[in-house]
């Protein structure tokens, strides 16, 4: 029985660790796109939600934006 409950104690500990790192990843990649929002759009925050999905929208079907995409989609692949 003993046992059993370091076992499922064990498991646990696991899981709050993957939980815990899952975190930590996705926090770190808000703390970078909001550096990059800061860095090449220093107005950002004076928009709305609203209006910044208004304007991420824009600039994301115009042309040269997809092709810049499809490049470091590219580079991304023959670097890995």
């Amino acid at each position: 029985m003993e046992k059993v409950k370091r076992a499922n104690a064990e498991l646990a500990k696991v899981a709050r660790e993957e939980k815990e790192q899952l975190r930590k990843d996705q926090d770190r990649q808000k703390y970078m796109m909001g550096g990059c929002v800061v860095k090449y759009f220093s107005d950002a925050y004076d928009f709305s939600e609203q209006e910044m999905n208004r304007i991420i929208a824009c600039a994301f079907s115009l042309k040269d934006v997809k092709n810049m995409i499809a490049t470091v989609l590219k580079e991304r692949l023959i670097l890995r």
